[in-house]
Order: structure tokens, then sequence, then C-alpha cells
């Protein structure tokens, strides 16, 4: 092999890792562990290929056709805004490809949101894929609230692959205030006992006189 030869390859080489290396990650589901500036992690992981690394920098070509990684599953973290407005608190999630039912909202103890789901991939034998960049799997996320919201009018809304949840905020007469105890008069069990009494003799009374007027 000639030297220019050699040094055409190589160069080759150099560009089709260059490309691996680069190329940005643009799912908004990402392996669970992923900066979002991790591109030589997102370039081992996002792209399950059986292509290689030697093989791809023998034949670069190659890297232009993958089959889908049909038995990998990683986990997926959903990214996610919070913000608060003077009335709510609001999360935001992009969940791509996710339906309404592939996604739970649970409200656990010390006021957590656990929000978690699935995107499943659908495989069909015979098919070739020439690109697999997006993942599936399985994500969870979970917020601690603070004391000021209303986890029981917690609501959610999915639309065009964005999930809003929106919790509210105590109102002031909600929260909690100190509890005013009414306190029994000390008198009140002896007032039951002398009406008690006086049904007695009232009804005694009214014996004795029945009694007297039949005889």
């Amino acid at each position: 092999m000639g030297v220019k030869a050699a040094a055409a390859l190589l160069m080759v080489m150099l560009a089709a890792l260059m490309i691996l290396v680069l190329v940005p990650c643009t799912t908004a589901l990402v392996p669970y562990g992923a900066g979002t500036n991790n591109l030589l992690w997102d370039m081992m992981t996002t792209r399950t290929s059986p292509i290689s690394t030697v093989d791809a920098l023998v034949d670069p070509f190659r890297i232009l056709e993958q089959t889908h990684p049909a038995a990998t599953k990683v986990a997926l973290v959903a990214r996610a805004d919070w913000k608060e407005t003077p009335a709510a608190h609001i999360i935001t999630l992009d969940v791509p490809g996710i339906k309404r039912e592939e996604v739970k909202i649970e409200v656990e103890e010390n006021r957590v949101v656990r929000i978690s789901g699935e995107r499943k991939g659908m495989v069909v034998d015979g098919e070739k894929w020439h690109r697999a960049e997006r993942i599936n799997g399985k994500f969870s996320r979970q917020f601690r609230l603070p004391y000021n919201a209303d986890l029981d009018g917690i609501s959610a809304r999915l639309e065009n692959g964005v999930l809003n949840i929106t919790v509210p905020k105590l109102v002031e007469d909600k929260k909690r205030q100190p509890k005013l105890v009414d306190i029994v008069h000390q008198d009140h069990h002896h007032d039951r006992n002398d009406q008690a009494a006086a049904d007695i003799i009232h009804n005694y009374k009214a014996s004795t006189s029945k009694a007297d007027d039949e005889m």
C-alpha cells in the first residue's frame, strides 16, 4: 500500500470516528447517568449496533447500516423542568413516543411525586434497519414538593409528547392552623343529672295522680 493510499485510509477512519463522537444527543429520553454533554457516552450507548468499533474503523461506511437493537433496553431519564408560580408548582417532562396508558403518576409519602413509564420498540423479523438511534426502555423521575403543595389537587396532561403536571398551592385558609378545642362547662354533667332526677319525679307524680283517680 502506497503512502498516499495509507494516508487516505487514515483520513477516512478519522472522519468516521469524528462522526461517532460529535453527533449530538437529540432524544429527550436519555440513558440514565448520561450527562447532556457526555457525547462519548452517547456514542457508546445510544447506538447499540452489531457493528463493532474495530469493524467501523476498518470499513467506516458500515456505520451506515445497522440492525435494530431489539434485545437492548436501558434505564432512561426523562428530562424535566420544574417551575413555581404564585398559584402552583408545574412539572414538565419530555416523553416522546409515550402513550397516556404507559405513564404512571404516584403521590407517595413525604410529598414525593413519582413519574414512571416505558417506551417499547416494535421489531419485525426480516426488517433491515439503516439507523437505530431512538432509545427504548423504562424511565422514572421523582420530585419532593414543599409544604405549600396541595397534593390532593394534582392534575396532569399529556400532549404532543410533553407531560405537564400541575400541583396547586394550598390557599391560606387551607393551611394548617392552630385548632381551637372547646372546653365543656364543668356543670354540664350535673345539669344532665338534675334533668334526669326531675324527669323521675315528674313521672312519679304522674303515676301517683293516675292511681288516685282510679280509686
